[in-house]
């Protein structure tokens, strides 16, 4: 929920054709409604509006009715279509305005402009060539001091941490080490799974693609009581309400046929899903620990990390601070930890206000955003899961605790 949200003027662009289905359509007892948007001014061929936040958020709600329950069917899809471009404007909108809020900008500068005055007066400066040097010393000691927001790092640390996204160079600031044992990674289910995986397409020589482009129910069914799942207790309750294997209904073993995908181990030829020459590396002592570097960067870097928590809206801020995350990981997580309590902290801060919607409870959305990062890092072992009761249901709590590969393969030099 953003406050005040009268305080904000927000830009939307609208054809003529949606403008005018617009006032066309809203009944009279509604042109309030779309009054801010009777006139606007063209820039090029959209009209651009300038209306307050508020009254962009009740034109949306006021289309979505439309697009649910106009008549005839065609106008049901011109309401559609026009719901789905103010909603798309309206979630940035709203995204731009959390983040602001969240990164507390305008408040660390007013801070910073009032010590700045404190702290040239107190110099006793008196020319601009000295007030810049001041300023300049002041700008590289501010961007230096460490911030709470931040798990302590400095603006500049966090900087460094965010855009130096090359994990593979060992003097940068997070390095992912390729050069694990087998002993270190064999037990992890990333590798126990696609060992498996691969070794039965290997065994079949490879299988039959769905027209949908998906693996047939029958190799579904084969691997599924050897697959390693995230949540034993999801798989069962689906097996047991389901007659057909199919690769989309268990969300786990779709991902990780993308996943070899992506990575280059798991190919389609001729519409059958075959294992690489590539895929060798998986089985190979000497380079399985390179090919389970290979997969945490195709993971982090390649896979969209929305797609793989599904149900819950887009937030790719997540996936660019992913080293964010990992690092407030290994800080928090040395023993067990909730959730509840791990989730908001290794968000950074306008991100976590970002997560948070109308629709949820806040608590429940900022654990969602936090479900990219934890599953995944569950899923390499580099946390262990246990739930709070002992007993799997939907009501359980969730608790976290680093594994010793967590530092074996994440290097930080902050």
């Amino acid at each position: 929920m953003i406050e005040n949200p009268e305080l904000y003027e927000v830009r939307v662009e609208l054809s003529k054709g949606d403008r005018d289905l617009i006032l066309k359509h809203c009944p009279a007892r509604e042109m309030s409604i779309v009054e801010p948007f009777r006139v606007g001014a063209f820039e090029g061929k959209r009209l651009v509006f300038r209306p307050r936040l508020p009254a962009l958020q009740e034109l949306v709600r006021w289309v979505e009715f439309e697009r649910r329950y106009t008549e005839p069917r065609t106008l049901r899809r011109r309401f559609e279509r026009l719901y789905l471009k103010l909603r798309e404007q309206l979630e940035e909108i709203e995204r731009g305005i959390r983040k602001h809020l969240a990164s507390g900008v305008d408040e660390r500068r007013e801070a910073f402009d009032e010590e700045l005055r404190e702290r040239l007066a107190e110099a006793g400066v008196e020319n601009i060539d000295d007030a810049k040097r001041e300023l300049q010393r002041l700008q590289d000691e501010y961007n230096h001091r460490p911030m709470p927001d931040f798990g302590g790092l400095s603006p500049e640390q966090m900087r460094r941490l965010l855009y130096m996204r090359d994990w593979s160079d060992p003097e940068n600031v997070l390095f992912v080490n390729p050069g694990l044992s087998e002993e270190d990674v064999c037990g992890t289910p990333v590798i126990a799974n696609a060992r498996m995986f691969l070794g039965a397409l290997r065994e079949q020589d490879g299988t039959a693609a769905t027209v949908a482009g998906n693996l047939n129910r029958k190799f579904v069914r084969h691997v599924f009581d050897r697959f390693t799942w995230f949540s034993p207790f999801i798989a069962d309750l689906r097996r047991k309400h389901t007659r057909y294997y199919n690769e989309q209904d268990f969300w786990e073993l779709h991902l990780h046929r993308i996943l070899l995908e992506m990575a280059g181990y798991v190919r389609k030829n001729k519409k059958r899903f075959v294992a690489t020459k590539r895929a060798d590396e998986v089985f190979e002592r000497a380079r399985v620990g390179g090919a389970f570097a290979h997969l945490f960067h195709t993971l982090f870097k390649k896979l969209n990390l929305d797609y793989v928590v599904l149900v819950y809206s887009e937030l790719p801020e997540v996936q660019q601070e992913a080293a964010y995350s990992f690092y407030r990981v290994g800080q928090l997580a040395d023993d067990w930890i909730l959730k509840a309590d791990l989730a908001p902290e290794i968000l950074a801060p306008p991100t976590r206000a970002m997560a948070v919607d109308d629709d949820y409870s806040e608590d429940y959305q900022i654990e969602a955003a936090a479900d990219r990062i934890l599953g995944p890092l569950v899923n390499f072992g580099l946390l262990e899961r246990r739930v709070e009761s002992g007993e799997e249901t939907f009501e359980t709590m969730d608790q976290f605790r680093k594994t010793p590969l967590f530092d074996k393969l994440l290097t930080f030099r902050i």
